[in-house]
């Protein structure tokens, strides 16, 4: 799943990124998140917004089976949602552990173990697995913005700026998805290639010219 992918981009930052907050280099930490964070933006974007815009075609074609692709496209959808976001967390996340800031992390996960099961009893008899996708996407959300928040606190910097470069690359990569659907019409298994592709793309160059253009500033 895409979320693999930022498993050797953690091996690589955090021990750059616990060096640098150990030593009080605070400009080199605030570089290596942005930098950390735009690489998540490039490698879970584009899939993610393919898969989120043709789930149905995608999941048919893996399967074979065109009526359970029907009855899963929103449940793809929102799992596709959460994984985005809880992938998001990981360059923060990473920052605050350096900075020994465990506190704020264990606050965030007994609050997700409370709510996430009263939740899901609650919407699971009504909505079945939709119910429960859209519980732990909700539950990402919130833990996604409580991390920008504690993270911008600890590192003394606004890093809802990483926020914003989100829904830049959003909708950037949904955008040429839509259009390269557009420009197939019909979907297989190598006309798929092209709206990513073109997501791929254009995320890239987005991502390259946010990371030359903006800072994460100090408070």
């Amino acid at each position: 799943f895409p979320s693999h992918d930022t498993t050797p981009l953690t091996l690589y930052f955090s021990p750059l990124m616990t060096t640098h907050v150990s030593k009080g280099n605070c400009r080199a930490t605030r570089i290596g998140l942005r930098t950390f964070f735009d690489w998540v933006l490039v490698l879970l974007i584009p899939p993610l917004a393919n898969f989120a815009l043709f789930s149905e075609e995608i999941l048919a074609l893996w399967t074979g089976n065109r009526d359970m692709a029907v009855g899963t496209r929103k449940l793809a959808a929102l799992l596709a949602l959460g994984v985005l976001l809880q992938s998001a967390c990981y360059p923060i996340t990473t920052m605050l552990y350096a900075k020994k800031e465990l506190s704020v992390l264990l606050k965030a996960a007994v609050a997700m173990a409370v709510l996430v099961p009263i939740l899901l009893l609650l919407l699971i008899p009504g909505y079945g697995a939709l119910g429960a996708s859209t519980t732990l996407a909700g539950c990402a959300i919130a833990n996604f913005i409580y991390i920008l928040i504690v993270g911008s606190q600890a590192l003394g910097a606004n890093l809802f700026s990483l926020l914003r470069n989100m829904c830049f690359s959003l909708a950037v990569s949904f955008g040429l998805c839509f259009l390269g659907g557009t420009l197939i019409g019909t979907y297989g298994p190598l006309s798929l290639g092209l709206p990513f592709i073109l997501s791929f793309t254009g995320n890239a160059i987005l991502v390259v010219k946010l990371h030359r253009w903006t800072r994460i500033n100090p408070q």
